[in-house]
């Protein structure tokens, strides 16, 4: 059975690529090609697992995956591209763009300050959690305390504002160093867009988390492989480029995933392949053995809207929250609680809602991409999407579109990032050719 998602999942990509015009950026092959690794770990653990996919859990991850692509084909045909954009024709055009050092220095020194302040805010949360009475570490006690219900210590809402605006503050200065090193052709390392990027860093890893680096590093591979695409007119030349750059990328997620489990005491009770194995492969034999259960909702939409509760009971009203982690699986040796974005679209909308979600983001991401794609957009536009193509990323491990792309929380950061762009980009670099 094992063997027989992986070439059902072969099959779908190669569909894809038929219809996407060979492009390997496309949110179809990327997403999929995610659940072949994923199956791939799965076939190398078999002996050690003794796990097999149901039949059933291949054909709902088809299902859904079939949705998403048919979804993304009809975007393709919306933006069909009719002729070449004149903006590669353009490329000598473009200057670099320029942040006076000055507006770096004041906002990294603000920075410093969000940086300090969050600190003391996971200080006292490590205090909360037992912090020097358990003997274990202050990130390891703050990811306790913020797992427990019955400690109320929240951010203020100037801390929470502060972060917004450091990672809106972080990912421009991502992009302008992309785009100056790919458009502008600049020879010499822009240190000055790469500093503030280490206060970015260094609040990642107070956060206790580990998904706001994965989001980080997806962040600059997408807007980096799309720059490039974009300079080189979407020429299929440089594929080869981009894959072997994925890699890399994989490779650094991995170690500093593995590196920061440390620092919250998530390593150490695993080896590095066991650790590896069970957060890319354990979703789908998790999945497979959940669709076995019967497993009802207290509520409509539990799993998914939870968010939307909760404004709902600011507001007076009195429904039953229910947290977004699920409940743990376990076999042989494995403890997992993640079990692909499918599971909470069919426990909250069955099957057929989980087709139409699916079709519903694969047509919303696709006709991103593809708008993207036919009109060269850089900018703002390009920033947006690097940042929120996470679920499709995610898909295979965790939702994430209704848990955390639909919340106050990421409109507030949305909001925040087109401030800083516009404060940073848009005040400093008019220019004919460069789209606002």
């Amino acid at each position: 059975m094992n063997y027989l998602l992986l070439f059902i999942l072969l099959l779908i990509v190669f569909i894809v690529y038929f219809f996407n015009e060979f492009d390997v950026l496309s949110p179809s092959i990327i997403s999929i090609s995610l659940y072949i690794i994923s199956t791939m770990v799965i076939i190398i653990n078999q002996s050690f697992w003794n796990e097999k996919v149901s039949f059933l859990a291949i054909l709902f991850i088809s299902l859904g995956l079939f949705s998403f692509v048919i979804g993304e084909i009809i975007s393709i045909f919306i933006f069909r591209r009719k002729s070449k954009n004149k903006f590669y024709n353009q490329m000598k055009d473009f200057n670099k763009i320029r942040i006076p050092m000055y507006t770096i220095i004041f906002l990294t020194i603000i920075g410093i300050f969000i940086e300090i302040y969050y600190f003391k805010y996971i200080y006292k949360l490590a205090l909360a959690g037992g912090y020097g009475i358990n003997g274990r570490s202050i990130l390891f006690n703050a990811r306790a305390a913020m797992l427990d219900t019955s400690i109320n210590i929240a951010p203020s809402w100037i801390l929470k504002f502060g972060r917004s605006a450091l990672e809106g503050f972080s990912l421009i200065c991502i992009y302008i160093f992309i785009y100056n090193k790919v458009f502008a052709n600049t020879k010499k390392i822009e240190w000055r867009y790469l500093l503030p990027n280490i206060l970015y860093i260094i609040q990642m890893i107070l956060s206790t988390g580990r998904t706001e680096l994965i989001y980080f590093i997806m962040y600059i591979l997408i807007l980096l492989f799309i720059i490039w695409k974009i300079r080189y007119n979407w020429s299929k030349k440089i594929d080869f480029r981009i894959i072997k750059y994925a890699l890399i990328g994989i490779i650094i997620f991995l170690i500093s995933f593995r590196l920061l489990g440390y620092l919250t005491g998530k390593s150490q009770y695993l080896n590095l392949w066991n650790n590896f194995s069970i957060y890319l492969g354990s979703p789908i034999i998790a999945f497979s053995k959940y669709l076995n259960k019967n497993i009802t909702n207290t509520i409509f939409g539990e799993e998914t809207l939870s968010n939307f509760y909760r404004i709902m009971n600011h507001f007076g009203f009195d429904f039953k929250i229910i947290a977004v982690p699920l409940e743990p699986v376990i076999w042989d040796n494995v403890k997992t609680n993640i079990y692909t974005s499918l599971r909470r679209y069919i426990q909250d909308y069955t099957i057929l809602g989980m087709i139409l979600i699916q079709f519903i983001l694969g047509l919303l991401y696709g006709s991103w991409f593809n708008w993207i794609k036919r009109k060269n957009l850089i900018g703002f536009p390009l920033i947006l999407f690097s940042k929120l193509f996470y679920p499709v990323l995610e898909s295979v491990i965790e939702e994430r579109f209704f848990n955390l792309v639909l919340t106050p929380g990421s409109v507030y950061d949305v909001i925040m990032l087109y401030i800083m762009y516009k404060v940073l980009i848009h005040k400093y670099n008019q220019s004919e050719f460069y789209p606002l």
